[in-house]
Formats: C-alpha cells, sequence, structure tokens
C-alpha cells in the first residue's frame, strides 16, 4: 500500500465559519481514494443547499502536523502533494465516517493496548524467574552438600 496524504485518516480541512477541523470527504476512482473538496451541504441558517468550497478556504492539513503540507503547497498542486507517496511514520490508514480526531482516539488505544500487553508480558515473565529463582533457592538449602 502505498502511502500518502490523500489516503490518511489525519487529513483535516477548517471549515472557516465554525474553525471546526473536519473530516475530507473521499471518493474511490478505480481503487484510489481521492479526496473530495467539494460537496453538497445543507445550510439550515439560509435554507439552502451550498458546496463545501464556499466554506473551505485553506488547503488540507495534518491533523497531527507530522507533514508541513502548506511549504509543500507553495511548489506543486495541492492534489500533486497529497498523492505523492512519502515515508510517514505516522500514517493511518482513512476510514470512512471518523473524522481526524477520531482517528487519532483509535491510534492512542492500540497503543495503549500494546503497552498494556507488554506490562503483562514482563509481569508473567518475571513471575517465571522468580518462581525459578525461588525453586533453586528451596533446593540449595534442602541439598547442602
Amino acid at each position: 500500500m502505498v502511502k500518502c496524504c490523500a489516503g490518511c485518516g489525519f487529513l483535516t480541512i477548517r471549515d472557516r465559519e465554525t474553525s471546526q477541523l473536519m473530516e475530507v470527504e473521499r471518493t474511490y476512482k478505480g481503487d484510489v481514494l481521492e479526496p473530495l473538496f467539494q460537496y453538497n451541504i445543507y445550510d439550515a441558517v439560509t435554507e439552502r443547499l451550498e458546496t463545501t468550497h464556499q466554506r473551505i478556504n485553506d488547503p488540507p492539513l495534518c491533523f497531527i502536523l507530522q507533514t508541513d503540507l502548506l511549504a509543500q503547497y507553495r511548489e506543486a498542486k495541492v492534489e500533486e502533494v497529497l498523492k505523492n507517496p512519502r515515508d510517514c511514520k505516522q500514517f493511518t490508514k482513512y476510514q470512512q465516517g471518523f473524522t481526524p480526531k477520531e482517528h487519532k482516539e483509535m491510534v492512542d488505544r492500540e497503543r495503549e493496548k500494546r503497552w498494556h500487553l507488554i506490562e503483562l508480558s514482563i509481569i508473567i515473565f518475571g513471575n517465571i524467574i522468580a518462581g525459578c529463582v525461588g525453586a533453586y533457592l528451596v533446593w540449595l538449602v534442602s541439598h547442602p552438600n
């Protein structure tokens, strides 16, 4: 799997009216995930449909700031930057319907689970070693050659 920002769950865009960081909508073109920067939303205040590009004036960002996308946009088009393969250690595959914040929470939960497994392994290994040392000491005391 090629790692690029277009397929990462941390790709975010700011709604200029609410200042909230939002999920970048995506669609599949063939077998490639493509960000959608224009889709219809219903504005309850004006009671009409408007497209998000009317509400979003900044290009997508990396939610966890792993990559400075803004600097790269100065040298290339947004689509080229987002589709550019890169070696990102924080890449997290995009899961539809989850915000970048929820992607981060999922990653944090997985990291925490792995840490608990390591802790448990250390405790079990320590108990096995302690049991072996204890048995050896009992044997030494009972066989005083």
